[in-house]
C-alpha cells in the first residue's frame, strides 16, 4: 500500500522557461522504488560508476555516458576520507532538450540523490543534448 502511495505521479513541476518534467521525474520515483527493493544485491557487486550509468540508463534513457572517477585524484580530502568519490560525468539525453544548465543538473541530481548521501561527494556535470553532442568534436 505504501508502495502504491509512492508510485503516483508527482505534481507537475516547472523550470525554466515553463518546461515541465512530470514525467521524468515519475520514471525517477519509480526506479528508486525499485533500487530499494534490490540494494542489498545491487549494492555487493556493483561499483558506483557502476550505479551512476545504471541510473542514468533507468530514468534519462541516454544516448551516450562518460564516467570517470576521479577518486584517486583527491585522497587525503575530507570527502574522499568520508567515502565519498570524486566523479567527472558527461551525459547525453533528449531529455535535457529544452532545458537550461541549472534545470539539466537539478534532474541529474534528482536521479542521483541517494548516491549524492551516501557514496558519491562530488560531481562535475556536463549535460547535452543529442543536438549538442552532434555538434561538437566526437572521438572515432
Amino acid at each position: 500500500m505504501v508502495a502504491a502511495a509512492i508510485l503516483r505521479p508527482a505534481p507537475r513541476v516547472s523550470l525554466l522557461r515553463g518546461r515541465s518534467y512530470n514525467a521524468s521525474l515519475y520514471r525517477i520515483g519509480k526506479a528508486r522504488i525499485e533500487r530499494a527493493f534490490n540494494r542489498e544485491t545491487s549494492m555487493s557487486s556493483e561499483t558506483t560508476c557502476d550505479t551512476i550509468r545504471r541510473l542514468f540508463m533507468e530514468s534519462l534513457f541516454p544516448v551516450h555516458v562518460e564516467i570517470a572517477d576521479d577518486s584517486s585524484l583527491h585522497a587525503g580530502h575530507s570527502g574522499a576520507r568520508a567515502g565519498g568519490g570524486h566523479f567527472r560525468v558527461t551525459i547525453v539525453s533528449e531529455a535535457f532538450d529544452g532545458l537550461g544548465p541549472v534545470a539539466r543538473h537539478r534532474l541529474v541530481y534528482q536521479v542521483l540523490a541517494d548516491e549524492m548521501k551516501e557514496s558519491i561527494h562530488a560531481l562535475a556535470l556536463k549535460t547535452l543534448t543529442p543536438d549538442e553532442w552532434r555538434g561538437e568534436d566526437q572521438p572515432d
